[in-house]
């Protein structure tokens, strides 16, 4: 089929990348961009949806998942974790009117930075585009959030924990790797958290 005939190379193209990452992520410098955590978590889902469609689960998506996990909560270059709640060194200042504004020291549990940005913000420089993040509230090349990269989150979560057990704990940072049933527990918590907005 013509979808097999496509997808087939990109698989392949992405499982590469991810076997030459020094983070196990299937990004390339170039691809740090506004939003690049989305990118991070997208290809592994891209990648379980077009095997399971073509007649099952292929292994590769579910580990490239799992590690996209671990990148996301500080097997990264800034060992840091880019969900507010999760681990010693996380997000805690989302670019956000309301979390910025609203008078508690810090925004819920569970929310997904957009990463490191290479394009956008010419203050934060380092010869490794995967550095180039800053946890500032005024920061949205960096630090803004949305629903809908939250909804990917929620999703390399379920496939996590769907697969069986705990998720790969980082190389450096085991103390910040919840489990698979911890972190989907927690990304639905956000799901369905709100506060309200101030008067």
């Amino acid at each position: 089929t013509y979808f097999e005939e496509m997808f087939r190379p990109w698989f392949a193209r992405m499982a590469g990348r991810w076997q030459d990452s020094a983070w196990n992520i299937a990004l390339l410098d170039e691809d740090f961009y506004w939003g690049s955590n989305y990118v991070v978590l997208t290809t592994p889902i891209v990648m379980a949806i077009g095997s399971e469609l073509l007649g099952g689960m292929d292994e590769t998506a579910v580990v490239l998942s799992q590690h996209a996990l671990d990148y996301l909560l500080g097997d990264n270059p800034l060992r840091f974790s880019y969900v507010s709640g999760y681990g010693t060194d996380r997000m805690q200042m989302p670019f956000s009117t309301q979390w910025s504004q609203d008078g508690i020291p810090a925004a819920p549990p569970g929310i997904l930075a957009g990463g490191p940005n290479a394009y956008n913000n010419s203050l934060l420089f380092s010869n490794f585009a995967g550095k180039r993040y800053v946890d500032s509230a005024g920061a949205w090349t960096t630090n803004e959030h949305t629903i809908y990269w939250n909804s990917a989150l929620v999703f390399v979560a379920a496939l996590a924990a769907a697969q069986g057990g705990d998720v790969a704990a980082p190389m450096a940072l085991p103390e910040i790797a919840p489990t698979a049933a911890a972190a989907v527990e927690l990304a639905v918590e956000t799901a369905v958290y709100c506060r309200p907005v101030p008067d």
